[in-house]
């Protein structure tokens, strides 16, 4: 039994009550588990645990209701189960052998005459009073999510003093102090309303709280606890995370959250990946390599601490340098991300995905092939020489992606620091600025752009380089910034929202830029068009895709505006559309469609 658990059962057996408990943890560290699972065992049959979330209340009368209505909950639940098991006496429906019996059994005791009865039935939780004992068994009171209420904790703590000092039933709450804090300094206005707030909640919670515990995760226990309780029907799925449990010990440990949620959440997402990767029999040490990172990112994602660009994809968090045990972007493509972010499981794309992601750890144990990821720092001798000409070649037929092309450069400035140091050959920087091109038309033939794991080119790097090696950076640096990447980007973001249906995605577009409305963006544009309902969503439609026509058109290029690819064919089907909305006497529909062509 933890530390925390041992103190909280004492609190409960304690036979005088002179304040409430407050137990506080981070946000998924497993305070609600403990209460709800670890304390019941602890405490055994003579004790009742009420749990009352507060999670958005906005009225003390309200929580009040929730408390009448969980003590009526449960004592109809223990009569139901005396009754299948046969322990109701003759002459009391409670049949309960109670040492002090509760003062709400009046109820069952009286007859469907009484005016009583029918008042009961109107509203029975109405004439329910809390008490110290339900049926012969020890009351405990949970306030649970103390930081989430819409109240004042202070409001709270008085509501909840009632009980605990006035009625004197044990009472635990379980609260995310810092949260509290938080909330407080953000709520009020000026350095005094902070003070006064601070000392009001620090003052209820001196006058209330008789014992404070703090829960502090035990790793290993949690992970142990995890994997016991896990189940799957999947084969093979309850092995591999319980052989994993050591580098799920080593991640809870490292990655400073401290979220049980999000951890539970992680494997059960990547339940679904397991799956795909035994059909393509994949080894388990490439598994093995996708799941650290993808808990990893679901746990971070879950808890705030990833964001997306435009520019730069999911690059700029650096988990790559921050968690090098861990995480490696090769390990987590940009659907595997997109999806843990969005929620949104695409089986379609992630099967051929991991198709793909099984060829290519076939080929990282190639010299040529581990040295695309490795800093100048990371390279063995043995890698080196048995990979540096390959790897070259590779970077001069554009096999390389735009990151791998600045790491090679980095990998080059970091090289002349050590003057007794040489490369096995030099670079021919003409054949890699070539093989650069074909790797950035590459990408930007692809399903979608491509994710930048790498910071772009700082200005004191770019003072390092030479001349060639900072044309390659700066060409990067424009693609990445200057307009292909975010056209191909706002193109993709687009499409995506169109075919989601979900407006908020849409908005999420206004400042889109976007060169071509090629057929597939076309078809898709037009569709979500179809399936509006009305001419208001129309309009907003129309004037959404006219400002995004607008932005392409404004691009320069020799110096000219040119129109948007593929915009005079989207506005012919519209026209189509138009004819047919007319002949069907849909004139307002048509008229919308008038509105749409014209913003084109």
């Amino acid at each position: 039994m933890s530390a925390a658990l041992q103190e909280i059962a004492r609190y409960c057996r304690g036979k005088n009550t002179f304040g409430a408990l407050l137990l506080c943890g981070e946000w998924g560290s497993g305070k609600t588990y403990l209460l709800e699972n670890d304390l019941p065992a602890a405490l055994g049959p003579a004790y009742l645990l009420l749990r009352i979330s507060l999670f958005g209340e906005e009225s003390l009368e309200e929580i009040r209701k929730k408390i009448r209505r969980e003590y009526l909950d449960r004592y109809l639940t223990i009569l139901r189960d005396d009754a299948d098991e046969g322990n109701l006496h003759a002459g009391s429906m409670s049949g309960l052998q109670n040492e002090r019996p509760s003062a709400n059994d009046w109820i069952f005791h009286i007859g469907e005459e009484d005016p009583r009865f029918k008042m009961y039935l109107q509203n029975p939780d109405a004439y329910i009073k809390p008490e110290p004992v339900l049926a012969g068994r020890r009351v405990i009171l949970i306030f649970d999510d103390l930081e989430r209420t819409n109240l004042s904790q202070v409001e709270i703590l008085g509501c909840i003093n009632e009980y605990c000092e006035n009625l004197h039933i044990k009472t635990i709450i379980v609260a995310n102090e810092e949260k509290i804090e938080n909330r407080s300094a953000a709520e009020t206005k000026s350095a005094a309303d902070r003070r006064r707030e601070f000392l009001n909640y620090s003052e209820m919670k001196e006058k209330l709280i008789e014992q404070t515990v703090r829960l502090h995760v035990d790793e290993a226990a949690v992970i142990d606890s995890i994997l016991s309780q896990y189940r799957t029907g999947l084969a093979g799925y309850t092995d591999f995370l319980k052989n994993s449990r050591q580098e799920l010990c080593a991640l809870l440990t490292n990655c400073e959250i401290r979220n049980i949620r999000s951890l539970r959440s992680g494997l059960q997402d990547f339940e679904r990946i397991y799956e795909f990767c035994m059909e393509e029999q994949m080894p388990e040490t490439d598994i093995r390599r996708i799941f650290t990172a993808f808990v990893l990112f679901t746990m971070l994602a879950k808890n705030g601490r990833i964001s997306r660009s435009s520019l730069y994809g999911y690059g700029l968090n650096r988990l790559q340098q921050k968690y090098p045990d861990f995480y490696h972007d090769r390990c987590l493509p940009l659907c595997l991300k997109d999806s843990i972010t969005s929620g949104n499981w695409d089986d379609s794309i992630l099967r051929p995905q991991i198709r793909r992601m099984k060829a290519s750890f076939q080929g990282m144990s190639q010299p040529e092939n581990r040295l695309r990821s490795l800093s100048f720092a990371e390279i063995d001798d043995s890698v080196l020489t048995g990979g540096w000409k390959a790897y070259l070649q590779m970077a001069e037929e554009g096999v390389l992606s735009p990151d791998e092309y600045l790491l090679l450069i980095r990998n080059q400035i970091a090289a002349r620091a050590y003057p007794a140091f040489s490369w096995p050959s030099a670079p021919d920087m003409k054949k890699l600025r070539n093989g650069l091109e074909r790797s950035l038309m590459r990408a930007g033939n692809a399903d979608t752009p491509p994710e930048f794991g790498a910071d772009p080119v700082d200005d004191e790097e770019l003072a390092r380089c030479t001349p060639d090696e900072r044309a390659v950076c700066e060409r990067i640096r424009v693609y990445m910034e200057g307009g292909e990447y975010r056209r191909l980007a706002d193109r993709n973001q687009l499409l995506a929202a169109c075919r989601s249906g979900d407006e908020k995605a849409l908005r999420a577009c206004r400042s889109a830029v976007v060169s071509s409305f090629d057929e597939e963006l076309q078809q898709a544009v037009l569709e979500y068009y179809d399936a509006l309902e009305n001419n208001r969503r129309r309009i907003g439609f129309a004037d959404l895709i006219g400002k995004i026509a607008s932005a392409g058109k404004r691009e320069r290029r020799n110096g000219t505006d040119r129109e948007p690819e593929g915009l005079s064919q989207l506005a012919a089907m519209l026209r189509e559309r138009e004819t047919d909305a007319i002949r069907n006497g849909q004139s307002m529909k048509a008229v919308a469609i008038q509105y749409f062509l014209q913003k084109l």
